[in-house]
């Protein structure tokens, strides 16, 4: 039984990983569906979006949830180093160098799931949360360019969609007006994969919406593997102005991403 578990394990991060070079490219690949709030599959009543829960075991009841954004202090002795040849759009220095945060320091070196790197520029603010299983990666203080990012752990969606309804339903609570304005969904079970009764899927939603004035663009990343009754997943949100989204994800979004989900492979 222990080597079922074990070949199901390996099967399933196989996979995984071509599941996350798919969502890497997903902004070249994004279907256009009419503009919709995403809703649960199943499981839910209808109108009605799922509850968030990451806590580390399968969930009973619901974890504390957090909204967006949370503005922070920076942290004491962080030390800004930038190329004055370069510029954002708003006449701001990008960060020459950049530093790798090892989520093993959110989980503990003994968690079994949760693993992965993320890199980010050195000037940015980093907010580890071990309760909710996240770190939050700030531009600054005010906390309006950020990427939040939820490690693997057990959660109750079986599905990336749920998952996505779920932050939305989060994110609602701060944010005016969500709409979504790109959507990408996968189903990306393999045939050995699938032989065991298990099943991958991933989702990348773009969303709009208004923070106290500000017009704000977001997108969710979410990966869920679902096997009989368990469902391991996780989710990355990242978010900026909408007037400078796009050189954001350009000068740091991608970045980061990409460094993530390198580190999973």
């Amino acid at each position: 039984m222990k080597r079922l578990r074990f070949v199901i394990f390996v099967a399933f991060m196989i996979t995984w990983v071509s599941g996350l070079g798919l969502a890497q490219n997903s902004e070249n690949i994004l279907n256009l569906p009419g503009v919709g709030q995403p809703t649960p599959s199943s499981g839910q009543t209808p109108g009605q979006l799922p509850t968030l829960d990451f806590s580390q075991s399968q969930p009973v009841t619901p974890s504390q949830q957090p909204s967006l954004p949370i503005p922070s202090t920076p942290q004491p002795g962080q030390i800004q180093i930038l190329d004055p040849n370069q510029t954002q759009n708003q006449g701001q220095p990008i960060p020459a160098v950049w530093k790798k945060f090892n989520l093993k320091d959110v989980v503990g070196t003994m968690d079994q799931v949760g693993r992965g790197q993320i890199e980010y520029p050195e000037n940015w603010q980093v907010i580890p949360d071990s309760f909710n299983r996240m770190v939050s990666l700030n531009e600054d203080a005010s906390g309006l360019v950020s990427l939040r990012l939820y490690i693997i752990s057990y959660v109750r969606y079986s599905n990336a969609t749920d998952y996505v309804a779920a932050i939305v339903q989060m994110l609602s609570s701060t944010v005016s007006n969500i709409r979504v304005i790109n959507k990408d969904e996968q189903n990306i079970t393999n045939q050995a994969v699938a032989s065991y009764g298990a099943n991958e899927t991933i989702a990348r939603y773009e969303l709009q919406g208004n923070f106290q004035g500000t017009e704000m663009t977001m997108c969710i990343e979410t990966w869920v593997y679902s096997l009989y009754e368990s469902n391991l997943g996780n989710a990355v949100i990242y978010w900026a102005p909408s007037s400078v989204y796009q050189q954001k994800y350009k000068d740091f979004f991608s970045r980061m991403m990409t460094s993530y989900k390198n580190s999973l492979k």
